[in-house]
């Protein structure tokens, strides 16, 4: 990344950006999906064998896999490019 472009977006647009996104998880039932998918973890586990690292480890692939592409990343692109002046 040339120099002048490293620190276009500044802390309060990275914070804003962040909010969106949990915004739009929120809204999507994304967080109440991961909650399930961690308690079906630990059920079929059991919670003796699992731990957080183990639990991070399984629930991220799952995590990434079920967010709605399309509209949570053209929005986010949208916004990162109009903080960016790009």
């Amino acid at each position: 990344m040339p120099e002048n472009k490293k620190n276009i977006i500044d802390s309060n647009d990275i914070e804003r950006l962040k909010e969106l996104l949990r915004t739009r998880l929120l809204e999507s039932g994304w967080k109440e999906e991961m909650k399930a998918v961690c308690r079906d973890i630990i059920r079929e586990k059991g919670v003796e064998n699992v731990t957080i690292d183990s639990l991070v480890k399984e629930m991220t692939p799952k995590g990434r896999g079920s967010i709605k592409p399309l509209e949570t990343d053209y929005e986010l692109f949208i916004e990162v490019a109009s903080v960016s002046g790009d």
